[in-house]
């Protein structure tokens, strides 16, 4: 009895456990159909948990994002066996989760209550636009099955490798953005990026090779149209005002017009090629891999860098991957060029400088305003290119010899022992010294090695000018660099440590409305310069109706206008001082002083400026109070606390102040050291600027206008203006002297050398050479090639010799003159040729003349012109007292390009300096 009593309730038991069982069962097989996204959202928050860095943390969350695709693929193809009400209501669910999952996300990660429905709004507006995808899904999904044809997921899954790679780069991209990742993480982020876009394009081109016919060809033009509509949204999303918003989506059509032209292009030579029984045109391109121009995947990747909208250090990460990548794929080009140097190869190399210099033409129109600084630099383009196509025809002529002597060039005997342009310099002089026994064929060696050390310099400054609106000066980098070069010695026989082309001048900052340059630190280029360590030039331009914005810095500076006019104001703590400014006008400012410039005139206003740093040798930095991303404001250093208590104001005010608008006032932002004002802006600020033009004195504030001295030197074919510390109060303080130099073209400047300063000298305009003597180069030339033995034997036998040093000079260079060094600067014979100097160490300074007129050698005695040149004394008086002009003199044009050969021809010789 009691057994049967108890059977119903052991069945009712049993019963439980069975349903218990099988709804366990049921949540198990419903595993599939819990949302992807939180799994994907519960992966990344165990990368967060983990505390996982670097790498690591990419490798986790790219583990997840592999994931996510998986399961969502897991979970299209489950649907798909029977789309009904049930599984359209799970899809809605799931959709539904994701809506409130993304509100819950805004109102945790945003803080302002506006911020928050900004953002709730954006996540509705996702939901609502999926939920018309997944109608509009299923409606072609359902027509297909009523004609009989394959789901639309078949056909996407077999359209995979014809779904849009960039779609695909975009939504990576974003994913980085997501994942708020900062320096490297998110540069290998983006990397990855680019890798997976390289290898969807290198598939998907593939793919299409097999057979390319009409559903191909509407399949690319989907493809462009998609890009072209997504392009279109991107403009409408990033800019806010309507004229922006427009020339974006003008891009947009002007790059959706040319993709279409190049895919019409391409197919008709395809279809000519594989008439004529040929190659397609991806294998031919394939196997062209390395004659495609290294600077056009460089100008891509750079490009890319801006598109990213990086700054700072990031920025600078990004850039200089662009190098490398350029750097090696130049390599190979020219690895590959060497084992057959035919017709085609020529052909094609030829084709890669024309681009080159048509490249460098369009950077003249882009970079000058004026139509002489564009011809300047279009006649720069045109010699470079034509001295190229020169070292090419040599560099073959030379190499074909070689290969019928069996041998490789010396260049290429150290390619493998390094990739530092100086180290394989070096090592190639090196190997020429010790392998070449006949002096001719050593001389020829020499000469391949400095032109590929030439080359490969002046692919660096041609990536440097490409480079000038997104190279950014990096004091950090500075630094390596110094500890990286402090020991380089002279190249070549011709190589001028003591020059500085214009491309050395690093942007510090840039607007469209202007730029700061500083040129590398000098004590960089050679230990003879170490002692200029703390000195640095700095070159300021603004464009017309601009105004520079106020500004300390940790350095005293000496200011000379070089082109143009504007107003300076420079305010003190209890002072300010605005003065109307002009062409060759000096001012000095003291470290701490704000500064602010206006130009309200129609010409762009450029001052040089020589800076000595007061904190750290070498390097100096501006402080801007006003500002935004670049440059920052340094009241934004200080809490908002501090701020809101020692400036009595809110905290939205703050906010506003330091340039940290909210979104809706972002647009408002004008970012820049350099902005565009109004007239009524500009008539204000320059209305109270006095106009003093003083001729020098003892009075410590004011501009000192060089034009307004009498000229230190002066003739038919050239002046020489100088205000000294002797003279200039505010100058004695710095112990410094400004000079300006007007040199008639075709005019020479007589050798000279100056007692105790060291002048720093910029070429304002046009064009010349400069010839110089230097005991300190022929002395580390023998320490390089002869060793120490040698110059130990040479100071033994007082062995002293001098090394001439000579270089063309163009506008934006920057040359030294060392103290005691003599020195002539001539003028092209078709332009005019106007420099501005610094000369540091300055008090007390004589500028001794060897030539000309006035030259020093008249003072000798006979017998000590006689014993000093052994030549009969009167010979020599002849020679010094013969000469009519002083200071400047007039150059004999006849056969001088047949006589620059001759040793007798050099300036320097005619005054006894070998």
């Amino acid at each position: 009895m009691a057994i049967k009593s108890s059977l119903p309730l052991f069945l009712l038991l049993s019963s439980l456990f069975v349903a218990s069982f099988a709804l366990s069962y049921d949540e198990e097989n419903d595993q599939h159909r819990i949302s992807p996204r939180q799994e994907y959202q519960q992966c990344q928050s165990r990368c967060q948990d983990q505390q996982l860095h670097g790498q690591e943390r990419q490798l986790c969350q790219h583990r997840c994002e592999q994931q996510l695709r998986e399961r969502e693929r897991e979970r299209e193809q489950s649907e798909h066996g029977g789309r009904g009400r049930g599984s359209r209501e799970s899809k809605e669910r799931e959709l539904r989760e994701e809506f409130e999952q993304c509100r819950q996300d805004c109102e945790r990660r945003e803080k302002g209550q506006q911020q928050q429905q900004q953002c709730q709004r954006r996540c509705q507006q996702e939901y609502e636009e999926r939920r018309r995808e997944e109608q509009q899904r299923e409606e072609r999904e359902r027509r297909r099955r009523q004609e009989g044809g394959r789901s639309v997921y078949d056909e996407e899954e077999n359209d995979y490798h014809r779904t849009s790679p960039r779609q695909e780069y975009q939504q990576c991209q974003s994913r980085c953005q997501d994942q708020q990742l900062h320096g490297q993480e998110r540069q290998l982020c983006q990397h990855r990026c680019e890798q997976q876009l390289r290898e969807r394009e290198r598939e998907r081109e593939q793919s299409e090779h097999g057979g390319r016919g009409g559903g191909s060809r509407e399949s690319k033009e989907r493809e462009l149209r998609e890009e072209f509509e997504q392009c279109r949204q991107d403009c409408e999303r990033r800019e806010k005002g309507q004229q922006q918003q427009q020339q974006c989506q003008r891009r947009c059509q002007q790059e959706y017009e040319e993709r279409q032209r190049e895919e019409q292009q391409r197919e008709e030579r395809e279809r000519r090629r594989r008439q004529e029984g040929g190659r397609s045109v991806y294998d031919e391109e394939e196997n062209d891999y390395h004659r495609t121009s290294p600077r056009q995947e460089y100008q891509q990747c750079q490009s890319r860098c801006q598109d990213q909208q990086l700054h700072g250090q990031e920025r600078q990460l990004c850039q200089h991957r662009c190098e490398q990548q350029l750097r090696e794929r130049e390599r190979e080009r020219e690895q590959s060029e060497h084992g057959g140097r035919g017709g085609g190869s020529r052909e094609s190399k030829e084709r890669e400088l024309r681009e080159e210099f048509e490249q460098c033409r369009q950077d003249c129109e882009r970079r000058e305003k004026g139509q002489q600084q564009q011809q300047q630099c279009q006649r720069r383009c045109q010699q470079e290119y034509e001295e190229r196509q020169r070292e090419e025809q040599q560099r073959e002529e030379r190499e074909r010899r070689r290969r019928q002597e069996g041998g490789r060039s010396e260049y290429e005997e150290v390619e493998t022992a390094s990739r530092d342009p100086e180290e394989k310099f070096r090592r190639c002089q090196q190997r020429c010294q010790e392998q070449q026994h006949v002096q001719e064929r050593r001389r020829e060696c020499q000469q391949e090695c400095e032109r590929k050390y030439r080359e490969e310099e002046r692919r660096e400054r041609r990536r440097r000018d490409d480079d000038d609106d997104e190279e950014m000066y990096n004091p950090e980098r500075e630094r390596e660099g110094e500890e990286r070069e402090r020991e380089i010695s002279p190249r070549s026989e011709g190589e001028n440590p003591y020059h500085f082309r214009s491309h050395r001048l690093q942007s510090r900052y840039r607007t469209e409305e202007g730029h700061l340059k500083v040129l590398e630190m000098l004590s960089r280029r050679s230990e003879l310069l170490k002692g200029l360590k703390n000195y640095r030039i700095v070159v300021l331009e603004a464009n017309p109706n601009t105004f520079v914005v106020p500004h300390h810095c940790d350095a005293d500076s000496v200011l000379v206008v070089t082109r143009g006019k504007g107003t300076i104001s420079i305010v003190r703590q209890n002072n300010k001082e605005s003065y109307n400014i002009e062409r060759a006008d000096v001012i000095t400012v003291l470290a701490g002083s704000t500064v602010y410039l206006v130009n309200d005139q129609n010409e762009p206003l450029q001052i040089t400026k020589l800076v000595t740093p007061v904190n750290i040798p070498g390097q100096f930095e501006e402080y801007y109070p006003g500002g935004g991303e670049n440059p920052q404001s340094y009241f934004k250093a200080f809490s908002t606390n501090i701020l809101k208590s020692t400036l009595s104001a809110t905290e939205e005010q703050i906010e506003r102040l330091i340039g940290e608008q909210r979104e809706g006032r972002r647009q408002l932002q004008r970012p820049g050291f350099i902005k565009r004002a109004s007239q009524e802006q500009l008539q204000a600020l320059t209305q109270h600027a006095s106009s003093p033009r003083r001729k020098g004195g003892r009075q410590t504030t004011g501009p000192i206008s060089l034009h307004s001295l009498s000229p230190t030197y002066s003739n038919n074919y050239g002046k020489f203006y100088e205000a000294t510390p002797e003279d200039n109060k505010q100058l004695e303080e710095m112990d410094v002297l400004v000079a300006w130099t007007d040199l008639k073209q075709g005019s020479i400047f007589v050798p000279h050398f100056n007692s105790k300063t060291t002048v720093l000298v910029m070429v304002v305009e046009g064009e010349g050479r400069m010839e110089m003597a230097c005991p300190h180069l022929a002395r580390q030339k023998r320490q390089q090639w002869g060793g120490r033995e040698e110059e130990e034997k040479e100071r033994q036998t007082s062995t002293w010799q001098y090394q001439k040093v000579t270089s063309h000079l163009s506008a934006g260079d920057v040359f030294i003159i060392p103290a005691g060094h003599p020195i002539s600067v001539v003028a092209s014979s078709n332009q005019n040729l106007r420099m501005v100097g610094f000369g540091v160490n300055a008090r007390n300074n004589e500028r001794t003349f060897i030539a000309g007129k006035d030259n020093v050698i008249k003072q000798l005695e006979r017998e000590a012109k006689e014993l000093a040149f052994n030549m009969p004394g009167r010979e020599v008086e002849q020679i010094f007292n013969k000469p009519k002009l002083s200071y400047f003199v007039p150059q004999e044009s006849q056969e001088e390009e047949s006589r620059q050969s001759h040793p007798l021809n050099s300036i320097l010789n005619l005054a006894g300096f070998a």
